[in-house]
């Protein structure tokens, strides 16, 4: 028995290739968008372009870290999950961008039913205007379930809590006892 169950949420993680393109920004050795985003259940099979709301998510280019917590409304909207898939649910399609009050990431494979798309991944900063990108050369997606507690082991556990608590109790010499 794992401890888990396979119920439940699922994280769609995204790996894009290195950044190419630099226009006055700086990267550290490696730079290029990678991230995660988490739904409440996996994917249907054959989506067209679809609009998702992630339970949270998390994306960085090596520098800026955009998620649940600072994601906002920038100069070019909101944050946006958008994604199509294969038979089996896989993601092959996707126009996403992330934002906060001063910076951006753009991550696209040019899917179906996306107009004004192009491949690419972007990442910038409003202000200076600078940005890193990589065009024509798009990352890849893999899924992994969330792994949530079983039920029967949390009952065992709570149970043996129960137990040790009642084994640990003084004991009183019978005639103390009422």
């Amino acid at each position: 028995m794992t401890g888990f169950s396979t119920a439940g949420a699922i994280t769609y993680t995204y790996t894009g290739k290195p950044f190419i393109n630099f226009f006055s920004a700086t990267c550290p050795q490696r730079c290029g968008i990678s991230g995660f985003f988490t739904l409440s259940a996996p994917l249907a099979p054959n989506l067209p372009l679809t609009n998702l709301v992630p339970l949270q998510f998390t994306f960085t280019d090596g520098l800026i870290t955009i998620d649940s917590t600072n994601a906002a409304t920038g100069p070019f909207g909101s944050s946006n999950f958008s994604v199509t898939t294969d038979a089996l649910g896989a993601i092959n399609g996707w126009n996403n961008s992330y934002f906060t009050a001063t910076n951006f990431m753009f991550s696209s494979t040019n899917p179906p039913g996306c107009i004004g798309c192009s491949v690419t991944d972007q990442s910038g900063d409003y202000a200076t205007t600078s940005f890193a990108s990589v065009n024509d050369d798009s990352g890849s997606w893999s899924a992994s379930q969330v792994p949530e507690p079983d039920p029967f082991l949390l009952s065992a556990f709570g149970a043996g809590l129960i137990l040790l608590r009642h084994a640990r109790r003084p004991r009183l010499p019978r005639s103390e006892q009422r």
